[in-house]
């Protein structure tokens, strides 16, 4: 006995087509490049208008007063009183200079042994 074979035959799918639409952006980059135009030219007359409103009245005073004051036994250097002028060249030449102030770097270099 032999069996009948039968052929099935293939199934066909149908594709369809997918229509492709185009978004248009371009109108929303003009009007962005355009609200940016408004926004600077509104930031530019504020600048404008409260730039001239202002007024500046600047004094500059530039006083370097040493601070090297010499009492009766004692000697002050910076708001820091010492003995005599060699125990402060003593104290000071064991300090870093980014310690200490102008007017001690100054009293180094002057100082006479």
């Amino acid at each position: 006995m032999v069996k009948k074979t039968t052929k099935k035959s293939a199934t066909v799918k149908k594709t369809t087509k997918k229509s492709a639409t185009i978004k248009k952006t371009s109108t929303n980059k003009k009007d962005s490049s355009t609200t940016i135009m408004i926004l600077t030219a509104v930031g530019l007359v504020l600048l404008i208008y409260f730039g001239s409103n202002v007024s500046v009245d600047a004094n500059i005073e530039i006083n370097t007063p040493n601070n090297i004051e010499k009492l009766e036994n004692t000697f002050i250097l910076n708001g820091k009183s010492y003995s005599s002028e060699t125990e402060a060249m003593e104290k000071l030449k064991s300090l870093p200079q980014t310690l200490m102030s102008d007017e001690e770097r100054l009293f180094i270099k002057r100082y006479k042994e």
